[in-house]
């Protein structure tokens, strides 16, 4: 980058620098400068266009992605869904089972029940006859 030195010396001048100040600080910025490698605008265009170009490849990378765990998710929260669809089945069906279990034992004790009534009555009418019979 070109600075013109001159012009830069006089506003030096003109903001209160001596001779010798304008001039060290002329050549301290010149020094600084022929070392350093400065971005042109077309650099910095360029680089713009690359980093855009980048950004737009990591974007569609990044949908890609997206797309890819949102299949796999949606296929593990099936997954899930069916296990858990079985398990309620088996469940229900070992609930049926005890429902028949609890059913068959309520129904066997009101049978002994009955049979040894029927039984308490048979011998009350034996135990009548006889006393009848006498």
């Amino acid at each position: 980058m070109a600075i013109d030195t001159l012009k830069v010396a006089k506003r030096l001048r003109e903001a209160g620098f001596t001779d010798p100040q304008a001039e060290a600080v002329v050549a301290a910025v010149q020094d600084a400068a022929e070392g350093a490698e400065f971005a042109t605008k077309g650099d910095l265009g360029e680089a713009r266009t690359e980093l855009k170009a980048e950004i737009a490849e990591l974007r569609t990378e990044l949908k890609a992605e997206i797309a890819e765990l949102r299949t796999e998710l949606k296929a593990g929260i099936a997954a899930v869904r069916s296990a858990l669809r079985e398990s309620e089945l088996r469940l229900e069906a070992r609930i049926e089972a005890i429902k028949a279990d609890i059913l068959n034992r309520v129904f066997s004790l009101i049978l002994g029940a009955l049979i040894v009534n029927i039984v308490a009555m048979v011998g009350a009418v034996f135990a009548v006859a006889k006393l009848v019979a006498r």
